[in-house]
């Protein structure tokens, strides 16, 4: 596996829509990106002004880590600090498949559940952290039943709350003596959406489940914050109506002073437009501050679901930039996928090193590709072109076939990159196909053209 995969799940009674790298029979389509993305603005009136925030915190997945060692887990942490990131969001210390077996990526004497990792992930998460000054969120727990609308009963999901109580417990007893400053937080897995909550009855059994937690975790770790980290679709409501949902919930729920609430700015996933990303946040803050000492966090979406490679730089700035008069910092899904040295290529580490360093984005203009062509093998077409000869800027190509995007390959830690794409060619007339290389802001090159 060579990218971050979530699976969300916006379902009904009547259907059922899976987000996420899985074949399924329904797919939100992702949105597409400005060809100019300066000239998106936030039109949103505020007058709060303040000095733009960086990204200080990444989500890390355990199936990317379960076998690290030490040296890995150093390298790691050394390019999150060079960008300024102090936070880092590890999941999932439980995990339910949806036949309700439990795996755990640390050593469990709980009754349900073994451990299947090679290392004790938590630990040597906490090792390294600890070293490098790097704080950690620990997730709690999760269960791939929640994307089934059936199986979120009353009986069901506070069982789960309680399961990851008994979890929490055992890392806190296992570890914080040991990690104190270090074991800093606790990330509540479930991602809650703004379709499958907005009935009194299912607003009644979330904040049931939450209280759950909440008040198991304040009075276990009244020191340590609780993350929560919901998405959306603008299919399925506006900014407003978001805002007056979450409004409801906090008032209803345990939240202390300094827990986050920190929604997925679900751009890269194509929920939300960019030109309306500000209006989003603006309504959240508004809800946010009905809670008071409730922290407000953008989880800004570093990737490009189509694909699943990592947005260009332009892009992803531009993100942080329009959130930035609402919230009160900004981590990200995932630094460590998608933009980490040690996962892909070193081009968007260095310039977003320069970025934060300097507040600018540069990158010279990438060379062109060259010898576009078509290769017959057997029965199939394969569309082939040669890498510039200058490579030093180039992150990746993006692939058209009659001016439509059909591929977008980026080079992995190793400088490694796709130069082909299997291809249909039609028997009554042809078809276009151009490629482009691009940098990793997002400046691309002069098209390269073949009719076949």
């Amino acid at each position: 596996m060579t990218y971050a995969r979530r699976k969300r799940t916006i379902y009904s009674q009547n259907i059922i829509i899976i987000l996420g790298g899985f074949l399924f029979p329904f797919f939100f389509s992702c949105q597409s990106i400005p060809k100019d993305i300066n000239e998106i603005t936030d039109n949103t009136d505020t007058t709060t002004k303040k000095e733009q925030l960086y990204v200080e915190g990444t989500f890390i997945q355990e199936w990317l880590v379960s076998d690290w060692g030490d040296l890995q887990w150093q390298t790691e942490f050394s390019a999150l600090k060079n960008v300024g990131i102090k936070y880092v969001i590890l999941t999932t210390a439980l995990h339910g498949d949806v036949n309700n077996n439990y795996t755990t990526i640390y050593p469990t004497s709980l009754t349900f559940a073994k451990q299947t990792t090679t290392v004790d992930v938590i630990e040597r998460c906490l090792f390294n952290a600890q070293m490098l000054g790097i704080k950690v969120f620990i997730g709690i727990n999760f269960n791939d039943n929640w994307w089934k609308a059936s199986t979120l009963s009353n009986s069901w999901l506070c069982d789960q709350m309680e399961k990851g109580n008994q979890v929490a417990k055992e890392i806190y007893t296992n570890y914080k003596s040991r990690y104190n400053d270090t074991l800093y937080g606790w990330y509540w897995v479930w991602e809650i959406d703004n379709l499958n909550w907005q009935s009194l009855v299912s607003q009644n059994l979330l904040i049931k489940a939450m209280n759950i937690s909440l008040d198991y975790l304040n009075n276990l770790s009244p020191d340590m914050p609780v993350m929560l980290s919901p998405f959306v679709n603008s299919v399925y409501g506006t900014p407003e109506q978001n805002g007056g949902f979450w409004k409801c919930i906090f008032s209803k729920t345990n939240f202390k002073k300094g827990d986050i609430f920190a929604p997925q700015d679900c751009i890269g996933a194509g929920g939300i437009k960019i030109e309306d990303l500000a209006r989003w946040f603006k309504s959240l803050r508004e809800s946010v501050n009905s809670k008071p000492g409730l922290q407000f966090w953008s989880n800004a979406e570093n990737f490009e679901q189509n694909f699943w490679v990592a947005a260009p730089l332009q892009r992803f700035v531009k993100q942080t930039q329009l959130v930035n008069p609402y919230v009160d910092k900004i981590i990200s899904f995932s630094y460590t996928h998608y933009y980490s040295p040690n996962q892909k290529t070193a081009k968007f580490h260095k310039t977003y090193i320069d970025y934060f360093k300097n507040g600018i984005l540069k990158e010279n203009v990438p060379q062109n590709i060259s010898n576009l062509r078509v290769v017959k093998h057997d029965d199939q077409f394969m569309l082939v072109w040669n890498e510039p000869s200058a490579k030093e800027n180039v992150a990746g190509y993006y692939v058209y076939e009659n001016n439509i995007l059909i591929g977008n390959f980026q080079y992995n830690a190793h400088e490694v990159c796709t130069t082909q794409l299997l291809i249909n060619p039609v028997q009554d007339g042809k078809k276009t196909y151009s490629v482009c290389s691009y940098n990793s802001v997002g400046t691309t090159s002069s098209a390269t053209y073949l009719t076949y």
